[in-house]
């Protein structure tokens, strides 16, 4: 009990970041970090995810965004190449993180929960203002996410997560 001890997730977090395994594709005093989905890799891998994200497939959106730049990259104009390039855009706008604003895991967990198309802009906006409510709406339940982060995401606080997004 050091008067420098730190919290283990603060820890974790540094770590990830001094072995090079958080990598940034951007950083904009206004719009925050932009974190290379493609390029980060954990350590520990899915397993140590936390039991919400697990639940969620958040490895599911690493796919699909690299699929998307693939498709960017090589593939021919049409509707499917929007659609995805749609997809990319706004997982990054969802996982974009504000200078000194970290989000709880409970945020996290409702950012997850649209995975819809839109640009990164409206994406990040559209997840900010459904976490806001979630934390004046339902509390309880964004308490429950950040004391239980190894503990599934239950279908009925997927359910109440969700309703943000209708």
């Amino acid at each position: 009990d050091s008067q420098f001890a730190q919290p283990r997730q603060l820890v974790e977090e540094f770590m990830s970041i001094t072995d090079g395994q958080v990598m940034v594709d951007s950083f904009s005093p206004e719009r925050g970090w932009s974190i290379s989905v493609k390029d980060s890799v954990s350590r520990i891998g899915s397993p140590g995810a936390a039991g919400p994200l697990k639940s969620l497939d958040m490895l599911q959106l690493r796919l699909d965004v690299m699929q998307a730049d693939d498709m960017a990259a090589y593939g021919h104009a049409g509707d499917e190449k929007s659609k995805m390039g749609r997809r990319s855009a706004a997982i990054r706008g969802l996982l974009r993180q504000t200078p000194g604003d970290a989000a709880p895991l409970s945020a996290q967990t409702a950012a997850g929960l649209p995975q819809r198309g839109g640009d990164e802009d409206d994406a990040a906006a559209m997840v900010a203002a459904a976490v806001a409510r979630a934390g004046r709406d339902m509390p309880e339940v964004m308490q429950e996410l950040d004391q239980n982060p190894s503990k599934p995401l239950s279908d009925a606080v997927a359910a109440k997560l969700r309703e943000l997004f209708a």
